[in-house]
């Protein structure tokens, strides 16, 4: 598998670390507010439903999945580098921001690949699901391709198309199989495109071109 140099990691994280601080503010306003007014089930005569939670549910997940993930983020981190105390940070949005956009991006540069790999898939996880807030709705959309297309590097059937507003494919593609690098260490990407003769191609970010194909996404 392909080395991630330090010199390769830490604009990903720290993008991802960056957009998860900016978007605490807007979290923290959307949490109170119910996304969609409750309404009553039926023979209860505008009893209103109970809900599991007040306000917006889906806001107040991603609001403290972020609070969650920083901690879980630096802790890991610090223990990787050999730190002798483990940072206990309070419980404000300050202190969230310190630790995503200060200690977890210069402490990533300092681990190994399988440790950088476990926190930048968390935290991509938690940034899709504050992208996914209904009143956001920034999230991108994908679509399986199915078993018949199987990742050049990894050979397994899990590469995905990225859809557009729209829900029809852009023709970018990913792989989603975890820990799937291609051979510049980030996941395999590809773009549908066509070669000199009109046929069907997959050309990849690390310079490998995929012919042959009966249809391109």
């Amino acid at each position: 598998m392909a080395e991630v140099g330090v010199a390769d990691r830490g604009d990903p994280l720290r993008d991802i670390c960056d957009q998860l601080a900016g978007r605490l503010p807007a979290l923290a306003r959307l949490t109170p507010e119910p996304d969609s007014p409750v309404t009553a089930a039926p023979g209860m005569h505008g009893r209103a439903a109970a809900a599991p939670l007040p306000g917006n549910p889906q806001a107040f997940y991603a609001y403290t999945g972020i609070w969650a993930s920083a901690r879980w983020a630096e802790q890991i981190l610090l223990y990787a580098v050999g730190a002798a105390q483990l940072e206990r940070r309070g419980g404000s949005d300050a202190n969230t921001v310190r630790a995503l956009t200060e200690a977890i991006p210069r402490l990533a540069a300092g681990v190994d690949d399988e440790v950088y790999r476990m926190v930048i898939t968390d935290l991509a996880r938690r940034l899709n699901d504050v992208l996914s807030v209904a009143a956001i709705d920034e999230a991108e959309k994908w679509r399986p391709l199915g078993r018949a297309r199987r990742c050049p590097r990894c050979d397994c059937p899990q590469l995905h198309a990225a859809l557009d507003a729209a829900g029809r494919p852009t023709g970018h593609i990913e792989c989603f199989t975890y820990d799937c690098t291609d051979a510049n260490g980030y996941r395999p990407a590809a773009q549908a495109s066509t070669d000199e003769h009109g046929h069907p191609v997959l050309a990849w970010a690390d310079g490998t071109i995929e012919r042959g194909l009966q249809e391109a996404a």
